[in-house]
């Protein structure tokens, strides 16, 4: 098979022909179309691909290192026959503002078209000015659209003439149109894509760029003893290349793959008879399904009850039977922490504030972490630790306390309400997205640890609430509902459950928040490891934690 790459042979990440893309420390804002823009790197069948990989992976394998054959130009070889499996979206690539936009920027510096991106750039800035928009439109006509312009795009006269002439008829205090440059953004937004986009995923930016990301998370051996790459490592460095490749692609099936998913090929059970075990599937099926209309009328109920600042064992049994449910599609998977999302969206559309088709997904994510319940805990709960444990939370607030009490439901039964703690938050979320102000009562019950035979495994149970006061300047009412199940294994291992789901208010571009989700799942058990890694630094008085530290979410330890 043809391969458009360059020749792993001359890979050297120095020269200007092939540099990977250091990690940028500072992170542009840029925005998108949620439109999604998928591209293959080959046009070549996912059968072959899949043989060529694996034949890839044999010879790797198979193959001694020598100064002509390192173990670098080895990997990306290897790299290179695993991007070919996967559908690559061009607007999630330049959401990736850390990684892929700056290896992207490179190649168009080489490729001598970088006006075309900055120009994107400049439109999306234009758009989203709250003020005055014409001083930027009157930017972006002077370095893109007249003639010997700085970074003039390549346009027909037409077109710039259109923009020019309708911009002339405006002035300073003028309400300047929208969509002055939407027609010059389409043609050039379709020429980056199709053009240079296509040949930036067969480029050695684009591996070179991959190379580094697997590199931060696993050791690259210089040289190698035996001369050959062990089989559990290439499987290790596979695995972290595909999470990597997650966020902003999607493997693509093969025929064969494709066949054996179907209907028609699914394999029947051991010995039973076509009309027994169509019964006992239909039952099953039946059983289930009842199961999820129960929790999706719960999960809906839930989000309604935003005046309620109470928290019952409902919730707490709620989340607990949403965990064990067979209703999770893995997302993301490493050594520590795996991340799912619920197969089909639970909370029902229409009963949102958000604009979200169709409704909301749930999100589950498993860490296993080397320490005690009560340590996990106090990260969590401990407000001095929260720029580690949450490190998109720019802002709480102490709201009150509310002591437990007693209620009665709509049946008249009286029920048990726990105490809670009521806070504010603001999260940061990705630019050209406002920041989130949640309101949420928090509590925290002791739950049977089967290790030490006593209550010192917890549960941790948010809620949102709507509050009297308006929404804070420059945020959107956010709400968030979910629960954090620490459970100790062994030891020295704790297993930490978190199930969640946010009504993130306005509408967002599912690309936007696809990527949000599948971000967190590396980050989940990084942020928990620098709060667990800071408290351990805290003398022995400090490591105590207060009422005041927990903004009194302690206080409702029951």
């Amino acid at each position: 098979m043809k391969q458009q790459s360059l020749s792993t042979s001359s890979l050297t990440l120095s020269t200007p022909t092939s540099p990977t893309s250091p990690l940028s420390p500072s992170r542009k804002k840029y925005s998108t179309s949620p439109l999604a823009s998928p591209i293959s790197p080959s046009s070549s069948s996912p059968l072959m691909q899949t043989a060529l990989y694996n034949n890839h992976v044999h010879t790797i394998l198979n193959t001694p290192t020598n100064a002509n054959q390192t173990v670098e130009s080895l990997l990306m070889r290897l790299i290179e026959d695993v991007v070919i499996q996967y559908t690559i979206n061009f607007e999630a690539c330049l959401t990736d503002e850390l990684a892929i936009l700056p290896a992207f920027r490179q190649f168009l510096i080489f490729e001598h078209n970088l006006s075309s991106l900055d120009f994107i750039i400049a439109y999306d800035d234009f758009v989203n000015e709250k003020g005055s928009r014409y001083h930027k439109a009157s930017g972006i006509i002077k370095r893109f659209l007249e003639d010997m312009s700085s970074d003039q795009l390549n346009l027909t006269d037409n077109v710039r003439n259109d923009v020019i002439n309708r911009f002339e008829k405006y002035d300073e205090n003028s309400d300047i149109d929208i969509d002055l440059f939407d027609n010059c953004r389409r043609i050039v937004h379709m020429e980056l894509r199709n053009d240079n986009f296509s040949r930036f995923l067969s480029s050695s930016f684009f591996t070179g760029c991959l190379f580094s990301l697997v590199s931060k998370e696993i050791t690259i051996p210089m040289t190698n003893k035996s001369n050959q790459l062990s089989q559990d490592y290439v499987q290790e460095f596979m695995k972290t290349l595909d999470n990597n490749l997650i966020y902003f692609g999607e493997r693509r099936q093969s025929n064969a793959q494709q066949s054996s998913n179907s209907p028609a090929n699914s394999s029947r059970s051991g010995n039973l008879s076509d009309s027994e075990v169509d019964t006992e599937s239909t039952a099953s099926d039946m059983s289930t399904k009842h199961k999820k209309v129960e929790m999706k009328e719960a999960l809906t109920n839930l989000l309604l009850e935003k005046d309620s600042k109470i928290i019952t064992d409902q919730y707490y049994n709620l989340f607990k039977t949403l965990s064990e449910m067979d209703i999770w599609k893995e997302i993301y998977d490493s050594k520590n922490v795996t991340s799912y999302i619920s197969k089909e969206k639970l909370v029902s559309k229409g009963k949102l504030k958000s604009k979200s088709k169709g409704g909301l997904s749930i999100v589950k994510e498993v860490c296993i972490v080397d320490d005690l319940p009560e340590e996990i805990l106090y990260a969590f709960i401990d407000s001095r630790l929260t720029k580690f444990s949450e490190p998109n939370v720019t802002h709480t607030k102490f709201i009150e306390f509310i002591e437990e009490s007693t209620t009665f439901d709509s049946l008249g039964n009286q029920i048990k309400t726990y105490p809670i703690s009521c806070s504010s938050t603001v999260v940061k979320t990705p630019w050209p997205l406002d920041d989130r102000e949640i309101y949420a009562c928090t509590s925290v019950r002791r739950e049977p640890n089967q290790v030490t035979n006593q209550m010192t495994n917890y549960s941790v149970l948010r809620k949102s609430y709507e509050p009297s006061t308006p929404v804070k300047k420059g945020c959107i009412r956010g709400y968030f509902f979910g629960a954090i199940f620490i459970e100790q294994l062994n030891e020295k291992q704790t297993k930490m459950t978190t199930i969640s789901f946010i009504d993130i208010g306005g509408k967002v571009p599912s690309g936007v928040w696809n990527k949000i989700i599948k971000m967190r799942g590396p980050q989940v058990s990084l942020n928990l490891e620098k709060a667990l890694k800071a408290r351990r630094q805290m003398s022995q008085i400090e490591r105590e934690v207060t009422s005041e530290h927990s903004l009194k979410k302690l206080d409702t330890l029951h």
